[in-house]
């Protein structure tokens, strides 16, 4: 009797659908693994791009005065480098419907001989009517399940404690930390990548400068970005 009921279709019936559970849950899993193998060698090549763009940087600042943090934000020749990585997509016919865009990432590396805990950026735009971005933020902290963190989550971002995006559209100034990421070792980056920004076609908001800080522990008062977004249209 009690072999009957082991075998019986019902039984048979829980036992395939657990396999078809356990399979798609190998599927995910493997997805993630590829996805976070390919994060890796991204950031990888993103580094060494980014490392290249500072080195020229560097080259040709000897002809620009950068005002350089004094006090506590000094510590030795290298400071935190972040730098903007952007594309501009400008609509083929000017009109008032369709806006600028700007795409890009704000890349953060650890140059320091330290490394940077609790980092905070802060990108400002010149004039807070043009406030907008669009980017990996999240309001709240998401839950996570069966102790995996969710997907992207590693690339996410929150605003500062404090700080909402109502107070963005009004000073014009986003103030944002990384969910996961807490230390920048060195060497090490942070990207806060995949932003999107929108300007309107339409005078007199066709000119405009974002500028990002980069802040940690170690620099309160900020460090601002080897470049920033400029767009001036006549």
């Amino acid at each position: 009797m009690n072999k009957n009921i082991k075998n019986s279709p019902q039984n048979n019936l829980q036992k395939q659908q657990q396999i078809i559970h356990y399979k798609s849950e190998i599927k995910k899993l493997r997805s993630r693994l590829n996805k976070s193998e390919s994060l890796i060698k991204t950031q990888q090549e993103t580094i060494q791009s980014l490392m290249e763009n500072v080195s020229r940087f560097e080259r040709n600042s000897h002809n620009t005065v950068i005002e350089q943090p004094t006090g506590e934000n000094t510590r030795g020749n290298n400071l935190p480098v972040s730098l903007f990585m952007y594309t501009l997509i400008i609509p083929k016919k000017a009109n008032e419907e369709e806006p600028i865009i700007i795409k890009g990432n704000l890349e953060i590396i650890n140059r320091t001989a330290t490394p940077l805990t609790s980092p905070v950026i802060c990108i400002e735009f010149d004039d807070p009517l043009l406030t907008n971005l669009t980017a990996r933020i999240q309001t709240d902290r998401p839950p996570m399940s069966d102790g995996m963190i969710q997907e992207n989550s590693i690339e996410a971002w929150r605003f500062l404690e404090g700080t909402t995006f109502k107070d963005a559209r009004k000073t014009g100034q986003y103030w944002l930390q990384p969910v996961e990421q807490h230390i920048i070792e060195i060497n090490e980056h942070l990207s806060f990548s995949d932003f999107e920004i929108k300007i309107p076609f339409k005078s007199p908001l066709l000119n405009c400068k974002i500028q990002s800080y980069f802040y940690s522990e170690e620099y309160p008062k900020g460090v601002p970005s080897l470049n920033k977004i400029s767009c001036a249209f006549i």
